[in-house]
């Protein structure tokens, strides 16, 4: 960390935030971390080698061994080679959930907590403890958001 150009950021690590010139408000834990970020602000990188996707992304979360991050104002947990991600207690989205895997209307293969829409029953289907489970809210699909959206109601845009 250049500590005679920046203000108010804290590296602890080997070489953590070693280029970083300009950027203020910055948290850097672990060797390499936070490595590539020159000028941007108010980042957070985790682990040994988490860095940021560009030299001067703002707002960038980076949590993981050789995780990279995917820009500004966005999270990352975990490097690409992970295979699984276990969050426990309630998980509230204010944003859109964007899975990685493709959805499908025909059963993945089973496995407790993934979630697919069935197309035939049109209504989305959960892994439960040794089966898939069927949700009874009917889901209408649309490409527009509903005037009028009701508590429990589920759509999403088609495009």
């Amino acid at each position: 960390l250049l500590v005679s150009t920046v203000g108010e950021s804290t590296a602890v690590g080997f070489e953590a935030m070693k280029d970083n010139s300009t950027g203020l408000n910055n948290t850097a834990l672990g060797a390499h971390a936070g490595n590539t970020n020159t000028t941007g602000s108010n980042n957070v990188y985790l682990g040994y080698t988490a860095v940021g996707s560009a030299v001067g992304n703002s707002n960038e979360i980076v949590i993981g061994a050789s995780a990279v991050g995917l820009g500004s104002n966005t999270t990352v947990i975990n490097n690409a080679s992970t295979t699984a991600t276990t969050l426990y207690g309630k998980f509230t989205s204010t944003g859109v959930i964007s899975p990685q895997q493709a959805v499908t209307a025909s059963a993945p293969t089973y496995a407790m907590g993934a979630i697919y829409f069935d197309t035939t029953l049109n209504k989305l289907r959960v892994g439960g403890a040794a089966v898939w489970e069927t949700l009874q809210k009917v889901i209408t699909v649309s490409t527009t958001a509903p005037s009028s959206p009701a508590v429990n109601d589920l759509w999403y845009d088609t495009n």
